[in-house]
């Protein structure tokens, strides 16, 4: 993919051997020594409540009246 973003993840080692093929890797992790830090293209370290704004969920998914699709 041409932009791969990660939020939360620690770049367990199956995990890192699945992103080389993309091309900007941007990783959200609140810990600031995370290994996924050290391969992403963009990293921010901080919590991702604080770095990102709420996403909006379906009405369905909000009342847990099915799955998100």
């Amino acid at each position: 993919p041409d932009l791969y973003i990660t939020i939360g993840i620690s770049g367990a080692v199956q995990h890192i051997a699945g992103i080389p093929g993309a091309r900007n890797v941007v990783a959200i992790n609140r810990d600031a020594h995370a290994n996924i830090l050290k391969h992403a293209r963009h990293g921010v370290a901080g919590d991702r409540q604080l770095r990102l704004p709420p996403f909006p969920l379906p009405p369905q998914a909000q009342h847990g009246r099915g799955p998100l699709r």
